[in-house]
């Protein structure tokens, strides 16, 4: 819940333009994972994506403070999705609205949890360093091939592999560590 002030609940409180670009930077990857689960096209929907950031800019005003950022972003991503699915009824995928409301509410439930894990990923990525910090950033953020990453890395296509496995294993492990509630002594 984000407020620029003190208010009333239920009572919109504006975001000013700082407020805002954190709840949207932290929304965003939950918003764009619900819109993702519901269009199969990449581009229609960043299209939608973008459309919703609009939208919420706009909208901005309107927004009550009592509700999470992200739940209120998934409501206005979710009446996107069905005026987009309503303009292109004719595409060979679509989904019905009752199925719609179910992935917008599993999203919603979901944001936190994600946005958990998003954090302790980061956190862990801190602790991979060298050859295999650059073997991630190859695969992940450029998109590399193993092969493409071997030759990058001076390095037989095997080895980045397994080097991948077990790096991706290792941050799975500290994910969950870092996930797991703390025991009390």
């Amino acid at each position: 819940m984000i407020a620029a002030g003190m208010a009333q609940p239920g009572q919109s409180v504006p975001l000013d333009e700082v407020a805002f670009a954190r709840a949207w930077a932290a929304a965003r990857p939950a918003v764009e994972g619900f819109i993702a689960t519901l269009v199969p096209r990449a581009a229609e929907a960043e299209d939608l994506l973008q459309n919703v950031a609009e939208v919420l800019l706009r909208k901005s005003a309107e927004y009550d403070g009592e509700r999470s950022f992200t739940a209120w972003a998934i409501g206005v991503a979710r009446y996107e999705v069905l005026g987009a699915r309503r303009r292109h009824e004719r595409s060979l995928l679509t989904f019905d609205s009752e199925l719609v409301d179910r992935i917008a509410q599993a999203s919603e439930e979901l944001a936190d949890d994600l946005a958990l894990r998003r954090e302790a990923l980061l956190a862990c990525l801190e602790r991979v360093g060298g050859r295999s910090r650059e073997a991630l950033r190859l695969r992940y953020a450029e998109g590399r091939a193993a092969p493409e990453i071997a030759e990058a890395l001076r390095m037989r296509a095997v080895a980045v592999r397994v080097m991948l496995m077990r790096t991706r294993a290792a941050l799975e492990k500290c994910i969950a560590t870092r996930l797991a509630p703390q025991e009390t002594a």
